[in-house]
């Protein structure tokens, strides 16, 4: 599409935004990340400066002549355009080196990030012409373009040294698509090696943070974008004098984001005995620089805590004895600074396996790294650093154990966020994750879906006749304690699960014994209890329908039966201690069956166990005081 197509569908949207450009106004000056030639040792050097009046060639192409108008104030640099055989690095290079060297001009320019982000509103990205003009300096709040085309590159690496050839033809065309100026350059050099003095040394290592290897390439580009400065007409103002010119300004900070307690190191090089000082973009201060040896110039500048941003310029500035004055922006990168604590972490999901351990977060910004510690005793542990918003590692849990975790950001520059602190159960089935924890002190007359008392929310009162609906599960955690008013019982008519890692209590309220059943069992679903004591009840256990299983249990000083079993219940009892029953420990009818083992027996009165189903009671393998005998056991009990 032609870009004046392309212009008119947006035109609308242009005038706006270039009128909010041009009342805001772009004072900056550009920059490049282009190095300079000083520190090469070059040799069979040939540069040509090729002054080619369009007019004599073009006839539409006419240059303006010197006293045709005034020049203009404020640039553009458009992105280069280059035949397809030719590197994007390349052309990058070859701009960013025009940028650099035409800020020592008298020429005010819209940055080159600006240029390039406004010029996304236009779906040809290159190959910009002077018919462009009239919109583009609109579009960009500039008085004139600067056209740039490469028309040649070579380039050949043999070893160490290597040979450059770069060819570049540069326009500047006011807002009537007029051409001010046009001019063709080239530079051809075979070079290599490294120097070793100071300044050279802090060069190197600049452009290699920049492009590994591509150290003679820089140096070439560099001598162009010094044959432009030369050679382009500029207004007048400050920085006229051809001869007080900053040759190179290099610093430490290439690729890198600067924070509190680092230092950058700059370099300057530009004629003996001058006044030469730095700014950095934003921040209101100027630095000197120290001359350490004839025209060479150095400054270390502390980063203070309270600087930040993004992209910022790094100039020089010499002033002669006599007050003539000159600038330069390094072409060696622009500076990151960041002091800012990262963005807090959020929405933490933790899923606790018996073996394995994953957390994911969210966090807003990108290119954190990630700190996982486990908080034991107020001490922290770290479990890993990750690049990834999520941490996934083998580790063994324990059931319904509380575990501490936090979780801390750290950005490129090494700031780091405020601690993300969890607190995370493992729990040992997907059932109970999703059940919902009861967490008022009373019990309701009907729990009617999944639930679980915890040992957080504990004591729970049992104050009405509760019952677990046929299609609820209950679970209950270890620690937790149920008391048990006159009127209180548990009828569980679903499922019901407890967990013994430490005693589930069931008591009376005022620890005398009651009249009644504490608990209640008429499921023919999954029952198992486990670990729990109860103490003071007036039957412990009533099981009137199903197959539950008891495990390590206490029932104590029960005012009638600790366990009352009826109808066709099945009843398996294991490691449980059954002691000072009333009436019986163990009450058996109808056609219900039992069979306990591994339990202790004592001061049951008068039976330990008595049975009157029609099937027999297996109790082998258990303790018995009294011994078992036919004082001690009614009915037909195997013992």
């Amino acid at each position: 599409m032609n870009i004046l197509t392309s212009i008119k569908q947006k035109l609308c949207f242009i005038i706006v935004f270039s009128s909010m450009l041009i009342m805001q106004g772009c004072d900056s000056t550009a920059t490049t990340t282009s190095p300079p030639a000083t520190t090469k040792t070059s040799t069979n050097v040939a540069k040509t400066s090729e002054t080619a009046k369009v007019a004599s060639k073009q006839s539409d192409n006419e240059v303006a002549d010197e006293d045709d108008n005034a020049l203009p104030q404020r640039i553009a640099l458009m992105p280069f355009n280059a035949p397809e055989d030719v590197s994007d690095e390349t052309i990058t290079m070859l701009r960013q080196s025009v940028f650099s060297h035409l800020s020592s001009t008298n020429y005010l320019f819209v940055r080159p990030q600006e240029v390039d982000q406004r010029i996304l509103l236009l779906e040809q990205q290159s190959n910009y012409t002077k018919e462009d003009a009239s919109v583009l300096t609109g579009l960009l709040g500039a008085d004139a373009l600067l056209l740039g085309t490469v028309l040649s590159s070579d380039v050949i690496y043999a070893g160490v040294a290597s040979q450059i050839y770069y060819k570049v033809q540069v326009s500047l065309v006011d807002k009537t698509g007029k051409v001010i100026w046009s001019d063709v350059f080239s530079e051809r050099s075979i070079e290599g090696g490294f120097s070793v003095d100071p300044f050279s040394m802090l060069y190197n290592l600049a452009v290699t943070a920049m492009h590994l290897g591509k150290e003679n390439m820089f140096a070439v580009a560099d001598k162009i974008g010094r044959q432009v400065a030369n050679s382009i007409p500029q207004p007048e103002g400050v920085f006229t004098l051809r001869n007080l010119m900053i040759e190179s300004v290099v610093h430490d900070g290439v690729n890198k984001i600067l924070k509190y307690g680092d230092t950058l190191k700059v370099g300057v090089k530009a004629p003996a005995n001058m006044s030469v000082n730095l700014s950095i973009e934003s921040i209101s201060e100027l630095f000197s620089a120290v001359e350490t040896e004839p025209g060479t110039y150095f400054s270390d500048i502390p980063i203070n805590t309270k600087w930040n941003g993004d992209d910022l310029l790094l100039t020089a500035y010499v002033r002669d004895k006599v007050g003539n004055r000159a600038r330069k922006i390094s072409h060696l990168g622009l500076l990151n600074i960041d002091n800012k604590s990262p963005d807090s972490i959020t929405d933490v999901i933790a899923n606790l396996n018996a073996d394995s351990l994953e957390i994911k977060w969210q966090h807003l910004e990108n290119d954190s790294s990630y700190s996982i510690y486990e908080v034991v005793n107020n001490e922290r542990v770290l479990l890993q650093q990750t690049n990834h918003k999520s941490l996934s590692i083998s580790r063994q849990h324990k059931a319904f154990n509380h575990y501490e975790f936090e979780i801390v950001a750290t950005d490129k520059a090494g700031n780091t966020s405020d601690g993300y602190t969890l607190t995370s159960e493992y729990l040992p089935s997907n059932a109970l994750k999703q059940s919902a924890i009861i967490n008022k002190a009373k019990l309701p007359v009907i729990i009617s879906s999944d639930s679980r008392l915890t040992k957080k929310h504990s004591p729970y009162l049992v104050d009405n006749a509760t019952k677990i609906d046929a299609s609820a599960i209950l679970f209950i955690e270890p620690g937790v304690v149920l008391e048990f008013t006159q009127s209180g019982s548990l009828e569980i008519k679903g499922s019901i699960s407890t967990f013994g890692l430490s005693p589930i209590v069931f008591k009376s309220i005022n620890d005398k014994s009651l009249n009644h059943s504490f608990l209640k069992i008429n499921s023919e679903k999954h029952v198992d209890l486990n670990g729990f004591i109860i103490e003071n009840a007036g039957i412990a256990i009533e099981v009137i329908n199903g197959k539950p299983e008891f495990r390590d249990c206490i029932i104590t000083n029960s005012k009638y039966t600790a366990l009352s079993i009826q109808n066709m219940a099945n009843v398996m009892v294991d490691n449980c201690r059954i002691s000072g029953s009333n009436t019986s420990a163990v009450v058996v009818a109808n056609n219900a069956r039992l069979r306990i083992k591994n339990s202790q027996f004592s001061n049951n009165f008068p039976f330990h166990i008595q049975n009157s189903s029609t099937y027999s009671v297996d109790a082998r393998n258990n303790q018995w005081q009294p011994v078992a005998d036919a004082f001690t056991i009614l009915g037909n009990v195997k013992y």
